[in-house]
């Protein structure tokens, strides 16, 4: 039976209404391109209008997070200017020479002449070098509120009359390389978690002369390495430490 026209008018109306309907919801129809300005994307496109990159299935994955790609949310591991999730960021204090992760290295030579006294930054593993002639002589390594301590005499007369204040972590110091490389030194170690003086020179000659410490109270390791004839004239303050080959 042939529909009246005013019939066929209103079915095409009904066509066209639920056509504008889709299109304004973003259904466009197999293969064809999204309507301009409608702020959505296709799946496998690289990003929507708010930036945010797309994965296969057309879903917003917010970068950074645990980096575990489940689009779960969360910063990045670090922030473009260097930061933490947290805010926390490390840089390396102005008293160090360099920085080893978190190490603060010291060197003094001929060519960085260090401060009298040379300050550990405080909370940081400090490294301090003595490479060259009377390089630290006369002056105090102060390692007060370092975490720990290490301090290389590497060239002879590096640390003459020297003083070494530890802190309350590990310290260590190590003359090694030339004769004397420790003259007349003094450690303060008696709040130390541990000690260790390491006296090795080329040659046999002795690197230690006249070096003294007041050792970690009763109960700490107290550890003396004297190779190649390296140990001379060392005082009372380190009676009793434990010899050993190498320091722990």
């Amino acid at each position: 039976m042939a529909l009246s026209r005013t019939t066929r008018l209103l079915a095409g109306s009904v066509v066209l209404g639920t056509v504008g309907v889709l299109a304004a919801c973003g259904f466009t129809g197999v293969g064809a391109a999204p309507l301009p300005g409608d702020g959505g994307a296709t799946p496998g496109d690289a990003t929507a209008s708010d930036g945010n990159a797309m994965g296969d299935e057309g879903g917003v994955v917010v970068l950074g997070g645990d980096g575990g790609g489940d689009g779960s949310g969360g910063d990045a591991a670090l922030d473009a200017d260097g930061t933490a999730p947290d805010g926390s960021t490390f840089t390396c204090p102005s008293a160090c020479t360099t920085c080893t992760g978190t190490t603060c290295n010291i060197l003094c030579d001929d060519t960085h002449v260090c401060a009298k006294p040379i300050v550990c930054p405080a909370g940081l593993p400090c490294h301090v070098t003595c490479n060259g002639g009377d390089a630290c002589s006369q002056r105090t390594v102060s390692c007060t509120n370092a975490s720990s301590c290490l301090v290389d005499c590497t060239r002879a007369h590096a640390c003459q009359t020297m003083g070494v204040d530890c802190g309350s972590g590990a310290c260590r110091v190590d003359c090694t390389g030339f004769a004397e490389a420790c003259v007349s030194v003094s450690i303060g170690a008696k709040s130390a978690a541990s000690l260790c003086l390491r006296c090795e020179a080329i040659g046999g000659a002795a690197a230690c002369t006249a070096t003294d410490a007041m050792k970690p109270m009763a109960g700490k390791p107290c550890t003396l390495v004297c190779g190649g004839g390296g140990c001379n004239a060392n005082g009372n303050g380190l009676n009793g430490c434990t010899a050993g080959a190498a320091c722990p």
